[in-house]
This record gives structure tokens, C-alpha cells and sequence, in this order.
């Protein structure tokens, strides 16, 4: 019997997993795909002061000559509900209204999960009447909506150790923006954040010249950041953006001259740019300050798949299905492909991401049927062309 991608959405979606804290969605899989064939392994990761993270490697070959490995990925962790009363109906009970899935997770990403592993499950099922062969893997992780810190990367780090890399990789990350299949994601923007702490010398405001004000220095520090053009984009990145995010002093008082203030800042940048060189940059605007100290965490390096044939075969399936033809994009925020990238070719294609992380986060039935037909036919695609190629070299 071939697997349901909306009942496996609502069996998912009914699993209270946020942001590492259980394994309802990981043992619900692990079951599955061990019932289905797959070779799983649960992977447990540990670091120090992250929680302990379950993952799951699954793989299944199929056919006569499985040579090549295609790859999904996704995660089951979803983020907190926030208020309650917010929501029309529980979060954690998967609803069907006005012709959409409601639920935590609806989007982000349980429903890509379970409309890629069942239409893995379904093609392999019948892979003989095909006349197709490969392998099959599906990386499933507990830990992406926090640091991902014992998630994606230590599962790609486990794959190079034990020589089972696949071939090549699809996310099923929330990738369209205003209506479905609009977008598949072929790299992302690079982002860094940075703290800027400029020392003064605390008074009080009637005896300013017993003080020194760090703040109209702060501003004009502020002013000069916002001035900054780091470059004009590229074919496939936008121009990167510095944005101020807080400025803080240690003073609350209306009559006191803060000895410090805080700015806080974040660049997205592209791949013109590295994390060390925009440190550089902002190391060197900072020596107008008369004392600071300034902070970096860099929390992802851009990169960017240039689009390749497999690339061009997901967006004919997607074309196929929906009739429009999607466009190559970097934006966004990060995902756990910046992971991936560093190991095997990745592109990322999911659902609308409007109500991700929301209230009442939804898709539509409509949508939900067709991102399952778009992996159904991109798997049988992709091994039908490979298999076709390889039959003619031979």
C-alpha cells in the first residue's frame, strides 16, 4: 500500500517536538522507513551546554545498478506556538479548514518531510514496473530551529567518515514566497553579527564636562553604518545589507551620562564578501572610536550552487505541475543547506513560506498534493535521465 503524504503530514504535525525537546517525530519516522525498507540509523549527537540531539540516516538501493545517491533532507523540530489564543484551533492537532492543514509544522517543514519520504517510499515500491534503480537517502534532524549545533552538521561530518555521501541533495525547506513553486533556492546570503561596545565616561548630565557622552559619537557611529554600500548584488545574489538592530545604554536614569553604549548590528551579505573580510571592513570604520571593543559571531558563510542540470530537471517537474516556470533565488535567511553545500551540490524546494513560524500556520490541500507530485516525478526523473545517460555511454 503506497504511503499518504497528507496522513503522514497529520501524524507529524500531532508530534509536540519543539526545537530538540522530544522524539515523538523521530521515532514515528524511524518506524516507517524501517518498515519500508530503509537501512536507518539513529544518530545521537552530543556537545557541551547543547542538549543531546536524535537524528535519523536512512537509506534504501533499489533496481539492478543502483550507482547514484539522491538525498532529501529536512527537520522535524518546529519553533514554540507563542500565545495560545492565537490559534483557531490547537497547534499539535493537525485540522483541515477551508480547504487548508493547519498545525505547527504545516509548513516549516513537516509537510515537505512527509511528502518527500512518502514519495520516496511509493517510487521505490515500484521501481521494477519502472524499470529504474538507485539509492535513496533521507536525512531527517531534531536540531534546526535553535543552532543546529548537533543536527545537519555532525550528520554531514558522520556521512564523509563513513563514505556514504550522496550524490546530490534537495532541502525541503519553505522556499516559495507568493504563490507555490515560484521559487527553488540555489544558494544563501552569508550573516554575521557584530557588537560594538563605545566606552565614555559617566556624569551627571548638569556637569557635562566632568563626563564624557558616548552617545553622540555612538550616532555618528550609527549614522556612517547605515551609509555603508558593500556592493550591487549579483546575477543570482541582491546587494548585501547591513541593518542595525539595537542601541543600548547601561543607563536608565534621565539624569546620569551612560559610561558605555551598545550597537548592535547584522550584515547578510553575498558571496562577494567573506566573514573575515567584512570584519576587516568594520574593524577599520571603528578606528574613528576612541575606545571600543567590538565582537563578531559568524553564523554562516554565503555559497551558491550554480544552477546545473538536475537544478533545470526540478524546475521543468515544477513547470510540469504547475504550470509556471519558478525562478533561482539566494534570499531569505539561513538553513541547514549551508551545511550541506560543503560536502554535495543542494538546491532547496518546499511550500509557501507565508505563514511559517505564525499563528494558525497553514497549507493548502491543493499545495500539500502537488509538492508530493513535484518529488514523485523529480525522483523518477532523476533516475530515469541518469540511468538513460549511463545506457548510452555504455
Amino acid at each position: 500500500m503506497n504511503i499518504d503524504p497528507l496522513l503522514l503530514s497529520k501524524k507529524l504535525i500531532a508530534c509536540n517536538d519543539v526545537s530538540s525537546n522530544g522524539e515523538m517525530a523521530i521515532s514515528l519516522m524511524l518506524e516507517l522507513l524501517q518498515s519500508n525498507n530503509f537501512n536507518c540509523k539513529k544518530l545521537i549527537f552530543k556537545a557541551p551546554n547543547h542538549p543531546d540531539t536524535a537524528n535519523i540516516y536512512a537509506s534504501c538501493a533499489f533496481g539492478n545498478t543502483p550507482k547514484l545517491n539522491l538525498c532529501f533532507a529536512g527537520h522535524l523540530d518546529v519553533v514554540e506556538i507563542g500565545d495560545i489564543n492565537n490559534w483557531l484551533s490547537d497547534p499539535f492537532v493537525p485540522t483541515t479548514a477551508h480547504g487548508n492543514l493547519y498545525g505547527r509544522g504545516a509548513v516549516d517543514m513537516k509537510t515537505a518531510v512527509a511528502c518527500f519520504t512518502a514519495a520516496a517510499i511509493n517510487i521505490i515500491k515500484n521501481a521494477g514496473n519502472n524499470k529504474i534503480s538507485g539509492k535513496i537517502t533521507i536525512l531527517l534532524t531534531n536540531n534546526e530551529e535553535t543552532d543546529s549545533t548537533n543536527g545537519t552538521p555532525k550528520i554531514m561530518e558522520w556521512l564523509k567518515e563513513n563514505h556514504k555521501l550522496p550524490n546530490y541533495c534537495l532541502v525541503g525547506e519553505p522556499t516559495s514566497q507568493k504563490i507555490f513553486g515560484d521559487i527553488i533556492k540555489i544558494g544563501r546570503r552569508g550573516s554575521i553579527n557584530f557588537k560594538v561596545k563605545i566606552h565614555g565616561k559617566a556624569g551627571h548630565v548638569a556637569y557635562p564636562n566632568l563626563a564624557q557622552n558616548p552617545l553622540p559619537m555612538a550616532l555618528n557611529f550609527a549614522n556612517e553604518l547605515l551609509k555603508t554600500k558593500l556592493d550591487n548584488g549579483t546575477e543570482h545574489f541582491p546587494p548585501s545589507n547591513l541593518e542595525i538592530t539595537s542601541i543600548e545604554t547601561n543607563s536608565s536614569m534621565h539624569n546620569v551620562i551612560p559610561d558605555n553604549v551598545l550597537i548592535k548590528f547584522n550584515i547578510r551579505f553575498n558571496n562577494l564578501h567573506t566573514s573575515e573580510s567584512l570584519i576587516q571592513t568594520i574593524e577599520k570604520k571603528c578606528i574613528v572610536l576612541e575606545s571600543y571593543d567590538l565582537d563578531s559571531d559568524i553564523t554562516a558563510e554565503p555559497f551558491i550552487n550554480n544552477p546545473d542540470i538536475i537544478t533545470q530537471m526540478l524546475s521543468k517537474t515544477i513547470q510540469e505541475i504547475m504550470g509556471n516556470k519558478p525562478s533561482y533565488s539566494t534570499s531569505g535567511g539561513t538553513s541547514d543547506a549551508r551545511y550541506i553545500t560543503k560536502f554535495l551540490p543542494v538546491v532547496e524546494f518546499g511550500p509557501l513560506s507565508t505563514t511559517a513560524h505564525q499563528a494558525n500556520e497553514h497549507i493548502s490541500l491543493a499545495d500539500l498534493n502537488n509538492l508530493y507530485k513535484i518529488y514523485l516525478n523529480f525522483i523518477s526523473k532523476f533516475f530515469h535521465s541518469t540511468q538513460h545517460a549511463e545506457n548510452n555511454n555504455s
